[in-house]
Formats: structure tokens, sequence, C-alpha cells
């Protein structure tokens, strides 16, 4: 194991035994998330670079670099700190109603349907964008 990965892996251990999610305030919540994105970030360009592809270690430095800048803004305020725990949530829930309203979703309705009306010959009515009960 060379120097660099064992920094790593000692790094990720620290990270994982800082805080419990739920015992810290929002601002250790969203900066120890943004120090595990780094993290991985970090590795990535290093096995980039081991691999002599510079300008993907490019890409991978700028990407670095936004997480720095998104560190430095959540840990100014409680209040920016929320936003950016919120934004990841609304970001999942924009993604889903994309992919419901896509087409895909009529099969996931499908899946739905027979498993929670076996035996019954008559189907309900779905609405568009109705909302359904995690499965």
């Amino acid at each position: 194991m060379t120097p660099l990965e064992r920094r790593t892996v000692d790094a990720e251990a620290a990270l994982a035994a800082t805080v419990l999610h739920r015992e810290r305030d929002a601002r250790t919540r969203a900066l120890r998330h943004i120090c595990l994105e780094a993290l991985d970030l970090a590795k990535a360009c290093y096995f980039v670079e081991m691999a002599a592809l510079p300008a993907g270690a490019l890409v991978l430095d700028r990407a670095l670099f936004e997480r720095l800048i998104v560190a430095l803004w959540v840990s100014r305020s409680d209040e920016n700190a929320e936003r950016f725990m919120d934004a990841a949530k609304h970001e999942t829930a924009r993604q889903l109603r994309k992919f419901i309203d896509s087409g895909v979703g009529a099969l996931v309705r499908e899946k739905y349907w027979r498993r929670c009306h076996r035996g019954t010959a008559q189907r309900p009515a779905v609405r568009r964008n109705q909302t359904l009960p995690i499965l």
C-alpha cells in the first residue's frame, strides 16, 4: 500500500468515526458529506493520474475545487447547511418525478398494482402524477 493510499484510508476512517448523523447539527452533517465526496474525488484523481490521463485529472481537480467552494459556503451559516442538505432531497424528488412522467413510471405502477391487488379482477383508476406509497 502506497503512503497516499494509506492516508486516504486513514482519512476515511477518521471521517467515519467523527459523528453520527443524528447527533450533530446540520452544518456538521453537511461538511462531513462534502468531505467524503472530496475524499472520493481525491482518490479518483490519484487513479486517473496513475493511468496517465491528464485531461481526466483536470476535470476531477475542478470538481474537487468546487467541493472546496461549497464547503466554504456551507461553513458560513446553519441556514446554508440546511439549504445544501435540502437540495439533495429536492433533486431526488425531481428526478423521480421525471422518471415517472417519462413512461417508465408506468412499469412501476403496473408492478405496484400487481403486488397490491393480487387476485382482484378490477384495476383501480390511476390518475396522472398520483403519489404511490413506498413499496
